[in-house]
């Protein structure tokens, strides 16, 4: 068998001739092919796997954050699969729109798994007009305990769709709406946090269809005492098929 020959953007050799194929190791990583002019990312992706190593085992939040980060650069959708341990702190940035992060599709679990073990926000995705699918946050420990802080967080931006999202075993939270407006979360499931949903900070004009939960359910705070008319912005349905 043979590899590709890796290179840095700046030293890939002339595209001349075409079809030459090479793997870039920073900025837009993965594999490039050149068309006799220029050189081509072969994907049309930001590839998780090009940052970093499926683990449960070892904490990769610097690397998650840096492909998070290439995903705004890049302006092109951001793909994992697999679970990936973190220390929470993970960030799209409000300066950071039109971004989509998404795992693969298939049935309940999210393939594409952000392990949480501290007492943090695994992720705030604050960046507008962005979306983010098929993907589970898990806050056991080792030992199956509820160990991590909170799972996902949306805003306080607008136009965020969260779809097919699975947070589960946080201490605090697992779903937070944090001031987020226009915006659409969709197959929700939440199992075994203290709060599953958190509407707050006056979080308004959104859609919430097909929400799953087991115990503790659906805090709407701020959400409720500062809004007016109070409550009549928020339609919340319920699961489908239960």
């Amino acid at each position: 068998t043979s590899t590709a020959p890796s290179f840095a953007y700046a030293s890939l050799p002339s595209p001349s001739p075409a079809g030459q194929i090479a793997r870039v190791t920073d900025n837009a990583r993965g594999l490039w092919m050149s068309d006799g002019t220029t050189w081509n990312k072969v994907t049309n992706t930001i590839d998780l796997w090009d940052w970093a190593e499926p683990s449960d085992s070892v904490d990769q939040t610097s690397e998650i954050q840096d492909w998070i980060d290439a995903v705004h650069t890049y302006r092109l959708p951001g793909f994992g699969s697999g679970t990936y341990l973190t220390s929470g702190g993970l960030v799209t940035t409000s300066g950071q729109t039109d971004m989509r992060i998404y795992g693969p599709q298939g049935g309940w679990g999210a393939p594409l798994t952000f392990l949480n073990r501290t007492d943090s926000i695994t992720l705030r995705m604050d960046g507008g007009n962005s979306s983010i699918e098929h993907v589970m946050f898990d806050g056991r420990s080792a030992l199956g305990d509820n160990a991590g802080g909170i799972g996902l967080v949306l805003g306080p931006n607008h136009k965020i769709t969260a779809r097919n999202i699975v947070c589960r075993n946080f201490r605090e939270a697992g779903f937070v709406a944090d001031g987020t407006q226009n915006s659409l979360f969709e197959n929700i499931d939440l199992f075994f946090n203290k709060i599953n949903m958190w509407i707050t900070n006056e979080c308004r004009t959104c859609l919430l269809l097909n929400p799953n939960a087991t115990d503790s359910d659906l805090s709407i705070n701020t959400y409720m005492d500062g809004i007016d008319p109070r409550g009549e912005e928020l339609w919340g349905g319920r699961r489908t098929n239960t």
